[in-house]
């Protein structure tokens, strides 16, 4: 019984006979052919069957009805053929890169796939790409870049790539997945408070310029450090509970596919009352404090 070994490394979607013959009779040999094979013996990662029928992770495939080993991943494997009592095998080595997905995971950036280090694609006659997001492909995302968006942060990008060639099986690799995607980072602005400290006078909050433009702001204005309820307007108009307090404003920015950022401004000086300026230090230890929570 003699099965025909590769003389070199198979690259990926290489085919290659394997040729099972039984001597019979001296020189005579004869070729064991389907149904005889098929009951192929194999090591892990090797399949027997149809291509179509492989796992994911799979070395090398068997298809039983030609007796042709076909390069799936990179790896090493062996096959063998029991035949009346006999039994054959051999031993082969796939060579073949993952698929590298390089760029910085983070909302907005770009990743690419990378497959220069791919065995044999330099003979390619077609590559096609897919990525995935947490292992599911994305509608439309069939070239070799991908721009982050959105849907993508705080889950793991990878890519598909399959290469067809001449004489060759097309083979579909996976990249490894890529860390969560992370929020992009807003650069906030230093907000500026304007007008009078002085009860029933209004203020006024410049919030500034956040980047990237379209961020969108919302408002909480505090008493020496504590928020005022209900306080949630770029204006504000201090009342007798806040008279004394050091006023601020905190402003809070929100963009999709960008970290929330918050952001304060100086105190103003202690609110007066509205006829009289009023020190803090000149108040009754007892007095009342605005509503904060």
């Amino acid at each position: 019984m003699n099965i025909t070994t590769p003389s070199t490394s198979l690259e990926l979607g290489a085919r290659f006979d394997l040729d099972p013959a039984i001597a019979q009779d001296g020189d005579r040999t004869v070729d064991v052919a389907w149904p005889m094979s098929y009951s192929w013996l194999r090591t892990s990662g090797v399949h027997v069957g149809a291509i179509d029928d492989a796992p994911t992770d799979t070395t090398a495939s068997v298809d039983p009805t030609t007796n042709v080993l076909t390069a799936l991943r990179a790896g090493t494997g062996s096959v063998g053929l029991p035949v009346n009592s006999e039994v054959a095998s051999i031993s082969f080595t796939t060579v073949g890169s993952t698929v590298d997905l390089t760029g910085d995971p983070t909302f907005g950036q770009i990743l690419t796939a990378d497959i220069s280090q791919r065995v044999g694609v330099q003979n390619a006659t077609a590559v096609t790409y897919q990525c995935l997001r947490a292992g599911e492909p994305i509608e439309g995302a069939v070239g070799s870049s991908y721009a982050l968006g959105v849907d993508d942060v705080a889950t793991g990008i990878s890519v598909q790539v399959s290469v067809a060639a001449d004489s060759r099986e097309t083979v579909t690799s996976t990249s490894s997945e890529s860390t969560p995607i992370a929020a992009a980072i807003l650069a906030p602005a230093v907000p500026i408070v304007t007008g009078t400290a002085q009860v029933g006078s209004e203020l006024s909050t410049d919030p500034g310029e956040w980047t990237p433009a379209s961020v969108d702001l919302t408002y909480q204005w505090n008493a020496d450090g504590q928020t005022i309820l209900g306080a949630l307007n770029a204006a504000y108009q201090p009342t007798a509970d806040t008279l004394g307090f050091e006023l601020s404003v905190t402003v809070t920015g929100t963009k999709p596919g960008y970290a929330t950022q918050s952001q304060s401004s100086t105190t103003t000086s202690a609110v007066a009352s509205a006829d009289v300026v009023t020190r803090r230090s000149q108040r009754s230890p007892h007095a009342s404090k605005p509503a904060t929570t």
